[in-house]
């Protein structure tokens, strides 16, 4: 058995990438401030949700507006 019962994905904190993620997906995910989405082992894991979130990262540079 997997002897991690929980895991994080961590994003930079002096970002917006959390407080957006907040307001796409609040009933999604659990979050640790503005720097993590939070996951539990036994949890169905939220893929769509997550691949979008990561798609957000890694783009979040490329968008005019954070320029």
């Amino acid at each position: 058995m997997w002897p991690i019962r929980s895991w994080a994905a961590y994003f930079h904190c002096q970002t917006t990438l959390i407080d957006s993620f907040r307001e796409l997906y609040p009933d999604t995910f659990a979050f640790e401030g503005n720097r993590a989405l939070l996951f539990e082992r036994d949890d169905k894991l939220p893929k769509a949700a997550l691949r979008h979130c990561i798609g957000l990262a890694l783009t979040y540079h490329a968008k005019p507006s954070r320029r």
